[in-house]
């Protein structure tokens, strides 16, 4: 919401704006700025990792990411929640969506 705020401003009244804080703001009060950076490596990991039942190696995952400007602890740490919640799964230095009856 700050950051968007501030977009807001910048194009409606033509000032320049800028957040007062770096954390991201939601309805639900402010998220740290290093959770919402997980947040969104994981998403854009999920959409990298698509094919149910391809293979994505590791190092080749970790090129797309770092390209996408995240860092390699960003990219290690989304991977290990993504895949403690069963959502990936690890062949070795591959990576690729966990298939669950009725569930990708």
């Amino acid at each position: 919401m700050t950051r968007g705020f501030t977009e807001y401003v910048r194009r409606r009244l033509g000032l320049d704006a800028k957040p007062l804080t770096d954390a991201e703001e939601t309805i639900s009060g402010t998220v740290p700025e290093q959770e919402g950076r997980l947040k969104a490596c994981r998403s854009q990991l999920l959409s990298l990792i698509r094919i149910p039942g391809f293979t994505y190696s590791t190092p080749w995952l970790m090129r797309e990411m770092a390209a996408r400007g995240f860092t390699r602890r960003e990219i290690e740490e989304a991977i290990r929640r993504l895949t403690e919640e069963g959502i990936l799964e690890q062949e070795g230095t591959e990576m690729k969506l966990a298939w669950r009856e009725g569930k990708v």
